[in-house]
């Protein structure tokens, strides 16, 4: 069985609808505890949006959700940490120019990098071995 692309772009684009009011909970029990909004709490809310929805997708086609959604909260949370990371970068090291902006780049794309890795290892776990 597979998904369509249509059917996989609404349940994201849903997803980030429902990870709107996550974060926003999310960043109001951070200020409570006074850790304030984190930006790792920007992705945790919508990994758990995104990946509730997807979650639904991915259940119609497997029959089991559950290592999805986990994987979906950690990728976000792990992207979301090396955002931080990448907009903190100038106060830990002194880069300019050309070396400062590849080394903001490479920040960003290892957090893509980690989101993909996660939520592949999730889908893994949801698939029968062949």
């Amino acid at each position: 069985m597979t998904i369509s692309f249509a059917t996989w772009l609404r349940a994201t684009g849903l997803g980030w609808l429902l990870g709107i009011p996550a974060i926003v909970l999310l960043a109001l029990a951070g200020e409570a505890v006074g850790i304030g909004g984190v930006q790792v709490m920007v992705g945790v809310g919508m990994g758990t949006g995104v990946g509730l929805l997807q979650s639904l997708v991915v259940r119609s086609m497997l029959g089991r959700q559950a290592p999805w959604v986990a994987g979906s909260v950690a990728g976000w949370g792990l992207a979301a940490a090396t955002a931080a990371l990448a907009d903190g970068l100038g106060a830990i090291v002194s880069l300019r120019g050309l070396a400062g902006a590849a080394a903001y780049l490479a920040t960003i794309s290892s957090g893509g990098l980690l989101l993909g890795t996660t939520t592949g290892l999730a889908l893994r776990r949801l698939t029968p071995v062949r």
